[in-house]
């Protein structure tokens, strides 16, 4: 892949040039703008310039984008159940015990090592060959996941996740009864005061908002259809446990399940607005066998999870 150049014929005035670039739509993001203007890839009339500069009309910019690097992670040979993929976006079922992301102790059996073998067309987010993870899933948690493969694609969703504007709904299976058959958790999250492994409800946390919906009771335990509205790290898992209906499975919150060993937790549904299209779709990841199994052997009528 090779270095492409962007020449733009200023047509306002009084304007920075980091901002006036990014209203251009030329699917740069404002850090990869000013990445590019610190390393002398942008010129002003043929002239070097700062980030913070003024231009004016009939001002000539020229971006040199350089063409992305192979990044420091390689490509493995992992499964992936990959439901959608066009050369904009992919969407990806996820299988639980996959991490997203390397990290100590998984350097290379994470979904971004398999992206990167399935997919050898990655256009390149920022300056390397990389997948863009727009929102995460935590390793055992199974279901749905988007991944940009370009730049402007992943701008666009983060837009979308920022503004709320997608829908993201899980399933989940808590031991206990919720206060009510529905509503919504309102409660901030942050760090755990005492153990950094975990998230707790803490007064001076992020907002983090969960709706929920009681599917169906069976004895001690409840099928849950969950709805997210922001995106904290955690926080259904978080949110669950502090109403006393803590995940089947949840080591970290719950405890070790005889019957699972992983929490029940899977991402069931998914609707975003298309970077390149615009318009809407929506996917759809039944639940896997692993956690189909346990509904059933619960007696739980499985015909509520219609998705």
């Amino acid at each position: 892949m090779s270095n492409s150049v962007i020449d733009l014929i200023v047509d306002s005035d009084h304007l920075r040039l980091d901002t006036y670039i990014q209203q251009q739509d030329i699917g740069l993001s404002r850090s990869r703008i000013k990445n590019l203007i610190i390393a002398d890839q942008v010129l002003v009339n043929g002239n070097s310039c700062k980030v913070s500069q003024s231009v004016c009309q009939g001002d000539l910019i020229t971006i040199n984008i350089l063409a992305p690097k192979p990044s420091g992670n390689v490509p493995v040979d992992i499964p992936l159940d990959v439901i959608f993929e066009d050369e904009h976006i992919m969407v990806i079922n996820k299988q639980a015990g996959l991490p997203v992301h390397p990290g100590p102790g998984h350097e290379s059996d994470t979904m971004v090592n398999a992206i990167l073998h399935v997919c050898p067309d990655l256009a390149g987010i920022g300056d390397e060959i990389r997948p863009g993870i727009v929102h995460r899933l935590d390793k055992d948690t199974s279901g749905l996941i988007v991944v940009a493969k370009t730049e402007q694609a992943l701008n666009h969703l983060s837009d979308q996740m920022k503004n709320r504007s997608t829908d993201k709904q899980y399933i989940a299976l808590v031991m206990g009864h919720m206060p009510k058959s529905s509503g919504i958790i309102n409660l901030p999250i942050g760090r755990h005061p005492k153990d950094r492994k975990k998230m707790a409800v803490v007064e001076n946390g992020r907002e983090a908002i969960t709706e929920f919906e009681v599917l169906e009771v069976c004895k001690d335990m409840s099928l849950l259809k969950l709805k997210l509205h922001t995106g904290r790290t955690h926080q259904i898992r978080v949110h669950l446990a502090y109403m006393g209906c803590k995940i089947l499975g949840d080591l970290l919150y719950g405890g070790k399940s005889p019957m699972l060993d992983r929490q029940f937790l899977h991402a069931s549904r998914m609707q975003i607005i298309h970077p390149h299209f615009e318009a809407p779709q929506v996917f759809v990841a039944e639940l896997p066998t692993d956690l189909t199994e346990i509904v059933r052997d619960l007696g739980f009528d499985k015909s509520r999870l219609s998705l």
